[in-house]
Order: C-alpha cells, then sequence, then structure tokens
C-alpha cells in the first residue's frame, strides 16, 4: 500500500473505509513522533465532531502529550476546515491526473490499491504545498484571527431551516402564528371567484401594502416608490416546526479541558452501564385476585410499600435456574405433575417451585416470580 508513497508516511485501513477509534489514535501517535508537541510549545488540532476524533481515549493521549484539540460547530468544516478549503480540491485534482497518466502509460492494467502510493505522493507534493496550508488558515479565518470572514450571504442557506427551539412554546406558537397570518394576508377579501390573473395581482398588490420599504412621509417632491421584489412574487419556502429527536447536540469545544473531558468520560460510562430490563405489570384487577386468593404476610408481601408501586407488581425475567425452595418436590403428596403443564417431575430436568397460593408444583418457566414468593400461571 506504501509503495513509491510519500517519505515517513503512514498507510491505515479500515474494512469500513471509515475513521476509527483505533486509527484515529495510531494518527496521533504519528504525528506525536514526528511534530514533538510539548508543554512550552503544545500542539493545536482543529477538527469536526466525528465519534472516532472524541472519546475518552484520544483525550487521554492528546493530554499526556499536550496536544489541544478544538472541534468545529455542526455541519461547517466545509466553511471552516483549512483543508477542505484550499488542499483537498487540488489534491484531488492532481490524483485523478497521476492515476489517468499511469493507465495511459500502463494500457491494459487496472488500478489496484498498490498503485495508491504512487498517485498520492505525486498529488501530496504539489497540493499540501506551504502557500495551500497557509491560504487556507487564511481564508477560514483561523489565522490571522478575522471573526468578520463571512459575510451575511454566506448564511442565507439556512433561512429555510432556521427555526427556534421545539421544546419551547415560544417557539411553536411563533410559527402558527407567522402561518396564520400569511393565510390571513393572501386571503381574497371577498368571495367573488377570481381569475387566475387577478388573484396573482391581487396577491403581489397584497404584499406590496405590507412591505414597509420605505419610511420617509410621502409628499408630493417626493413620492413613495413601489419596488417589487421576487419574494413579494414568490416567498422563500420555510420548513415546518422541529421535530423532538434524540440527536445528539453537538457545538464547538475545546476536547482537551477538563470539564468536555469529564462529560466524554460519563457518557461513555452510561452507554457501557448494563440496562436491567424489569416487566411492570399494573392492573388493579390482578391485585384484588391475589389478595383475595392469598394470605400473604406483610413481611413477605409481593407488594411493595413505595406509593409509586402501590398499583403495580414488578414482574422479572427469571435468569437463573436457582431452587427457590428448599423443599424436595417429590415430597408433595398430591401430584409429581407440573400444574400448568403436567409434565411428571422424573421427566424434567428443570427446578420446581412451589405456588405460594394453591401449594401445587411447577416448573420455574411455568410460573410468575415476585419479589419474595412464586406463583404458577394457573392462580396468577
Amino acid at each position: 500500500m506504501l509503495n513509491n508513497g510519500p517519505p515517513l508516511a503512514l498507510g491505515l485501513a479500515q474494512v469500513s473505509g471509515w475513521m476509527t477509534e483505533d486509527c484515529f489514535v495510531k494518527a496521533l501517535q504519528h504525528f506525536v513522533i514526528h511534530v514533538r508537541p510539548s508543554k512550552e510549545n503544545p500542539a493545536l488540532i482543529v477538527m469536526d465532531n466525528h465519534t472516532s476524533h472524541v472519546n475518552l481515549r484520544v483525550v487521554e493521549f492528546d493530554r499526556q502529550n499536550s496536544i489541544i484539540i478544538v472541534t468545529f460547530p455542526p455541519h461547517c468544516s466545509h466553511k471552516l476546515q483549512p483543508l477542505d478549503i484550499t488542499v483537498y480540491g487540488p489534491f484531488k485534482t492532481r490524483y485523478r491526473t497521476a492515476m489517468n497518466e499511469w493507465m495511459l502509460t500502463n494500457p491494459g492494467k487496472t488500478v489496484t490499491i498498490y498503485q495508491i502510493g504512487q498517485f498520492v505522493k505525486e498529488a501530496y507534493l504539489s497540493a499540501f504545498s506551504p502557500q495551500n496550508i497557509t491560504q487556507g488558515f487564511l481564508k477560514t479565518g483561523i489565522y490571522p484571527l478575522n471573526s468578520n470572514i463571512f459575510s451575511e450571504e454566506a448564511f442565507l442557506s439556512s433561512y429555510v431551516t432556521d427555526r427556534l427551539d421545539p421544546q419551547s412554546n415560544d417557539g411553536l406558537n411563533l410559527y402558527k402564528e407567522s402561518m396564520e397570518g400569511n393565510l390571513e394576508t393572501t386571503a381574497p377579501s371577498s368571495t367573488k371567484s377570481l381569475g387566475a390573473g387577478e388573484e396573482n395581482e391581487l396577491l403581489i398588490d397584497q404584499n406590496i401594502r405590507l412591505s414597509h420599504l420605505s419610511t420617509s412621509t410621502p409628499t408630493a417632491a417626493n413620492p413613495i416608490q413601489r419596488i417589487i421584489s421576487p419574494e413579494m412574487i414568490r416567498p422563500f419556502s420555510k420548513a415546518g416546526p422541529r421535530q423532538n429527536t434524540k440527536r445528539r447536540k453537538m457545538s464547538s469545544a475545546i476536547v482537551t479541558d477538563s470539564p468536555e473531558r469529564k462529560k466524554i468520560e460519563e457518557k461513555e460510562y452510561s452507554a457501557k452501564k448494563p440496562k436491567v430490563t424489569v416487566k411492570k405489570m399494573t392492573t388493579k384487577d390482578s391485585i384484588k385476585t391475589l389478595k383475595t386468593k392469598s394470605e400473604i404476610n406483610k413481611e413477605n408481601s409481593v407488594l411493595q410499600d413505595d406509593s409509586d408501586w402501590s398499583d403495580s407488581i414488578v414482574l422479572a425475567e427469571l435468569k437463573t435456574k436457582g431452587v427457590r425452595s428448599k423443599i424436595n418436590p417429590k415430597t408433595n403428596n398430591n401430584s409429581d405433575d407440573c400444574v400448568v403443564c403436567s409434565k411428571t417431575y422424573k421427566d424434567s430436568d428443570r427446578d420446581w417451585f412451589q405456588c405460594k397460593i394453591c401449594s401445587g408444583w411447577a416448573h420455574e418457566c411455568c410460573g410468575i416470580k415476585g419479589n419474595v414468593n412464586l406463583f404458577c400461571k394457573t392462580c396468577f
């Protein structure tokens, strides 16, 4: 893969073709070997919020090697990433040129992974020039710092989806009011049917009356000039209110700082924490049935004293075959058969238990487990 590649280059590959945590850590190790950052001269890396870049393993490595990581705001790398602005474009162009020249020189042969190093070397030496790299930081306003590098026109594309937070009632109410206002202003003033041409003229006239294009007082010498813009004739589309989603909220941050590191640590800990599945049955009829059929002591009661669980019985899945009763099932004088599935005890390889209500014996899988006692499915 690195045949005829750039000198001191590092080759990494992954089955999916995407950057992973392991590959990124190896790239950082290669970076440290050649850049040699220190506490007196730390290195700054600006990048996106991909999960392979923002994780506890990467943060710990960066903190130990005096690397500071600053992430871009979401959906802004095409404007803020220097490589995207001035380097990757020339690199791709020169890579295609090198590949096409190789194919013309070697007719009948196909390009394989073993030619990538050669193509990258030719493209890398010309695209990753000091001039292109410094221009990338200049055009993004990172260095020298220029907070006004982007004009207002650069943000026009976000007009359609520029909406308020759906979790706030103000955002939803404001959207409804604006939609109702648009319907009222565009509705005809009379019930008379209008043709297509008359209706368009009416809409244009109403939009002109609603627009405040001039703040000066009209006079005979200085009348108001009515300017018709394309937006009045056909307003820009506006997206509906945002839906409540569970997507992770991202923002620009210094990932290697202690507060951000703590957030990442808590997130990874919660992701690794095993989830306990508990089934809850909230039927008052079943509780009444249980009370009438059994005389269970309050200490062994399935019902909990907590008010939150007063109307429910917690039924947990049986995950082990532990024997719930010390009594030998064969001592049951009534029958050696399961009261639910009617299989005999001698033909069963599973643990049995005695029902608290009917005192019959049954398999664990044929019953329901409470906090203390077990009940067969026939009684409960």
